[in-house]
């Protein structure tokens, strides 16, 4: 009894510290981003806004999909951790060396502004202290207070060396300065706390081993990429096609759904290793995870997307100001994104936990190219605001292949559990916030309506069907 209270005990704080990592690490990025957009501007904010769009494809193969297989893998095996840091490391460090340098080429052959091309190169040069980042290997683990300590270290010194230096010099340049200093300070940081964890076994790296690896993350990485394209292709087109001034008005509201859908990651991988274990050994349990993983996801996203409409003229003038206007109806559209982001999420962590992330690939896949095709037609002619359309569009699409593949293989139905009572408890928050004078402050509405969607939640049973609690005891059971 006692073994099972301090079990319970520390997968409540390795669950917590994953809440506060992703947290504490978003929130002070995003507070960093508001400053920059309303100091420096639309266009600045835009330069930025596309240096990370562009430099984010090379990450994605500086990184090749190992970080989410390391995971999957020493979750299933925690005796191979050494051997599969090392190959992993390995992969990771010569992937990106080989990537700077192709950058290093393609910048200069690249029609772009002498400061964008800077920025680019600034981030381009983290991919090398990302590449000996192995904090995955805590997820594995599951020793997340780790990474709150590291992450928590390295967003709070990008904060601070970013308000710094934009306080100082007034240039967007700053940031990706900022941004390099702090994942070097970071990996280090990883590092310093594996060192006792793990031993690097070099006299054991076979180029066998390096295949299989490379083999068993390339769904991981295909599938990665596919979100990359369908999440930064319209940020590409628009720079090309409308200018760097739309890449800003685009890039605002944007910001704010990313560091909302970014939240996602706390649940996702602090279930991902029960759901891999649990799916040979213990079908039930793994359904109920699922099931939990839609429940807790549908609670925020659904009256967020009611509330956001309603409210969008508010937010977006207290979080930037009134230059942004032009990103109103903008935000109106992308308000919604989260709702079929985490829908996704519950999917695809579902299929790729228990071995079906092909699936999961091929549907960010038909999402990818759908993205692409429509926005190289209709951003030309109809510009910024069909963009946030068809990225809601595109992540639908996503959710339909997923809904059906998941219900056909893994039998799971989660569509009732996720849109039912959030959507009737969303209904007395939407005529509050109709009914609530105009000059109210938009946080007090946002307050009052939170309250109201909570009471109204706890009033039609929305808290009966799950709770931490029972998520904990769930994955105790597969201790």
């Amino acid at each position: 009894m006692q073994k099972n209270m301090k079990t319970e005990k520390t997968i409540f704080n390795n669950f917590l510290s994953l809440i506060a990592s992703d947290v504490i690490t978003r929130l002070f990025g995003t507070i960093l981003t508001i400053y920059v957009a309303r100091i420096l501007g639309v266009k600045s904010f835009g330069q930025l806004a596309f240096a990370t769009a562009f430099i984010s494809y090379f990450n994605i193969f500086s990184d090749l999909g190992l970080t989410h297989f390391g995971i999957r893998e020493v979750a299933k095996n925690k005796q191979k951790t050494n051997i599969y840091a090392t190959h992993i490391m390995i992969l990771q460090v010569t992937a990106s060396l080989i990537l700077l340098l192709l950058l290093l080429i393609i910048i200069n052959l690249i029609p772009l502004e002498s400061k964008i091309k800077t920025m680019i190169l600034l981030l381009g040069f983290a991919m090398i202290p990302m590449s000996f980042d192995m904090s995955y290997l805590f997820q594995a683990h599951e020793k997340m207070k780790f990474i709150t300590y590291a992450k928590s270290l390295s967003q709070v010194i990008y904060t601070l060396t970013g308000f710094i230096l934009i306080y100082r010099y007034k240039d967007i340049v700053s940031l990706p300065a900022a941004s390099l200093i702090s994942l070097l300070i970071g990996s280090i940081t990883i590092y310093l706390l594996l060192k006792k964890y793990i031993k690097l076994e070099w006299s054991k790296v076979s180029f066998k081993k390096l295949k299989i690896i490379i083999k068993g993350a390339f769904p991981f990485l295909i599938g990665a990429l596919m979100i990359h394209i369908y999440s930064n292709s319209n940020i590409l087109m628009l720079q090309f096609f409308k200018g760097v001034e739309t890449v800003g008005l685009y890039n605002a509201p944007i910001r704010i759904i990313l560091f909302i859908t970014g939240l996602s990651g706390f649940l996702t991988w602090s279930i991902y290793p029960a759901l891999s274990k649990s799916y040979t050994k213990r079908r039930k349990i793994f359904n109920q995870l699922v099931n939990f993983s839609a429940w807790i996801f549908s609670l925020f996203s659904i009256p967020l997307a009611f509330g956001g409409i309603i409210l969008a003229s508010g937010i977006i003038n207290l979080l930037y100001g009134e230059s942004y206007s032009a990103s109103i109806p903008i935000f109106s559209v992308l308000i919604n994104l989260p709702i079929f982001v985490f829908l996704n999420c519950v999917f695809g962590n579902a299929l790729s936990s228990s071995g079906h992330q092909k699936i999961a690939t091929q549907a960010v896949i038909i999402a990818a190219f759908s993205n692409l095709v429509l926005n190289f037609i209709l951003i030309p002619k109809y510009g910024v605001f069909v963009a946030a359309i068809v990225t809601i569009f595109t992540e639908i699409i996503e959710s339909i292949y997923l809904y059906i593949t998941s219900k056909r293989i893994l039998k799971i139905e989660i569509l009732p559990i996720y849109f039912i009572k959030p959507t009737m408890a969303s209904i007395p928050m939407i005529v509050l916030l109709k009914l609530l004078p105009i000059n109210i402050s938009v946080l007090i509405k946002i307050l009052l309506g939170g309250t109201i969607y909570l009471m109204a939640f706890i009033v039609i049973g929305g808290f009966k069907q799950y709770n931490l609690k029972s998520l904990i005891r769930l994955i105790l059971n597969e201790k």
